[in-house]
């Protein structure tokens, strides 16, 4: 998948400006507050944010004047850095606000939130597109930044990047590439190990593939987990499933 010039979110912010992988150049920062800024507006894109609201998010501890001058030439920076590449984005002013206008430039959360909704149906025409799409959900959103203000909208995607991979191993399963379901469900215990769903439909396709010995190792590890982190034991259906297999075979479940 060739990936278009813009803007990374997922894991870290980087702003790259040509086209290639990841690894591509991205652009350099003098000072880290231009940096976070110029997430802030990307986080924001195309609609106008008050500047009061952007020196709460960013200097919270910094009296408003002062943090109002900081914020100007943070802004001054940025616009004279986009300038500078040839970047066609528009960062406006307008009513106290300001406002990133994304023309030409990409950004990773588009395509993931694009392929999360419900119209959008998988199958086996446009699997390599999810596939593609999932792999650019490298870390949960700007989460190595650490910005408080990033958190909403991290959970928001987290909990997409969960239910693509829930539906792309419902897809494999029907297609009989069990290994593949595995594997996806596995990302959704990456980000929620407690999962009872994710957790069930692996200790089932477990049993469908025949290996009991996955099949015991993943269970007593959920066993232990949920009794470490909650203090309980897994759900009635998934010990029925777990003794089932046990006891019988693939065919039984």
């Amino acid at each position: 998948m060739e990936i278009e010039s813009g803007y990374y979110s997922f894991g870290r912010f980087d702003w790259v400006t040509d086209a290639g992988s990841r690894t591509a150049e991205t652009v350099k920062w003098g000072r880290s507050k231009e940096r976070e800024l110029m997430a802030y507006l990307v986080h924001n894109r195309n609609r106008f944010v008050r500047k009061e609201q952007i020196v709460e998010h960013l200097w919270p501890d910094t009296p408003l004047e002062q943090a109002s001058v900081i914020l100007h030439t943070c802004v001054y920076n940025i616009r004279k850095k986009m300038s500078s590449l040839g970047c066609k984005e528009l960062l406006a002013y307008r009513n106290n606000g300001y406002r990133l206008e994304l023309r030409d430039l990409w950004c990773d959360t588009d395509a993931l939130e694009r392929i999360a909704g419900d119209d959008i149906t998988l199958h086996a025409g446009n699997i390599e597109e999810f596939e593609n799409v999932i792999r650019l959900y490298r870390g949960d959103y700007l989460e190595e930044e650490g910005y408080i203000w990033a958190y909403e909208k991290r959970e928001s995607l987290k909990n997409m990047y969960i239910a693509i991979m829930k539906r792309m191993a419902a897809f494999y399963r029907s297609a009989g590439k069990h290994q593949a379901a595995v594997h996806c469900l596995l990302g959704v215990l990456n980000k929620n190990p407690l999962h009872d769903d994710a957790n069930e439909s692996i200790l089932n396709l477990y049993a469908l593939m025949g290996d009991r010995q996955l099949m015991i190792r993943h269970y007593e590890r959920f066993k232990r987990l949920l009794k470490e982190e909650l203090g309980i034991e897994p759900k009635a259906s998934t010990v029925q499933l777990y003794q089932r297999f046990c006891s019988g075979g693939a065919n039984d479940i």
